[in-house]
């Protein structure tokens, strides 16, 4: 059977921030209202400041829009780009519901 995402996420520095959102939404849908809570988080991993925030598609003169997860600090920094569908089962398949 073949994984939907093949990534080991949990090999990743972005998976406390993945657990962290599953735990806020706590089973709900995912929806933009719910994650300002995570306009800019230090408690998640030590030293680094993690975000999420919702990109609206009309903003980007497209239909979808989309999630993005920021990580910034002194020993690693990124951004993650997920789709609606693809953040909220990426976060139920690591916290189920």
């Amino acid at each position: 059977m073949e994984k939907r995402y093949p990534v080991d996420w949990k090999s990743t520095q972005v998976h406390p921030v993945l657990i962290a959102l599953g735990k806020e939404l706590n089973g709900r849908r995912l929806h933009p209202t719910l994650i300002r809570a995570f306009e800019s988080r230090s408690d998640i991993i030590a030293d680094h400041v993690s975000s999420i925030r919702h990109i609206r598609g009309e903003d980007l003169g497209r239909r979808k829009g989309f999630y993005q997860i920021t990580i910034a600090g002194p020993r690693f920094s990124g951004t993650w780009n997920f789709f609606s569908g693809e953040l909220e089962d990426l976060v139920n398949s690591i916290i189920p519901a």
